[in-house]
């Protein structure tokens, strides 16, 4: 059994709903680890698809959101693709908040942190297809040039 003072160094992992009847959030599932990483992200998933399995009764039930809000870590992205495939990625978008603090956080790794940043916000607040295209084109540039490809997709 962990002490408080040992889970203040963990991660909690946690499944959110929203309901629109009720208007609200709901937290249906909550998972502290030491780590936030894929194996984790992946296992939190796994267990839960156990459980609606348990539940419903049916063998291969599986979790099937309309999408996903993740923040930026790699290990959602991938945990997501790990247990759900490629099609639920489609599905997954990025928390705004958590987004613009890794714009923050990349644009200190740019020469020109400034048009990083505008161009982030393009792709952000795009109106059109076109709009979003360009903004990632000329994004993708800039992190081509500064080894930062890999955090753009």
């Amino acid at each position: 059994m962990l002490s408080w003072t040992q889970t203040l160094s963990m991660k909690t992992i946690t499944l959110w709903v929203y309901r629109p009847t009720m208007q609200r959030l709901l937290c249906l599932a909550v998972m502290d680890v030491e780590v936030e990483n894929t194996l984790n992200i992946a296992m939190f998933w796994k267990f839960w698809n156990e459980l609606l399995q348990e539940v419903s009764g049916q063998e291969h039930y599986m979790f099937n959101p309309r999408g996903w809000i993740v923040d930026e870590h790699s290990g959602n992205w991938k945990g997501i693709e790990e247990v759900f495939g490629k099609a639920a990625i489609r599905r997954t978008f990025s928390c705004e908040f958590h987004f613009k603090q890794s714009v923050l956080k990349h644009s200190k790794q740019v020469g020109n942190p400034e048009e990083f940043k505008k161009l982030c916000n393009n792709l952000l607040y795009a109106y059109t297809k076109t709009d979003y295209q360009d903004a990632y084109c000329q994004l993708q540039e800039i992190c081509d040039k500064n080894k930062l490809g890999a955090w753009l997709k």
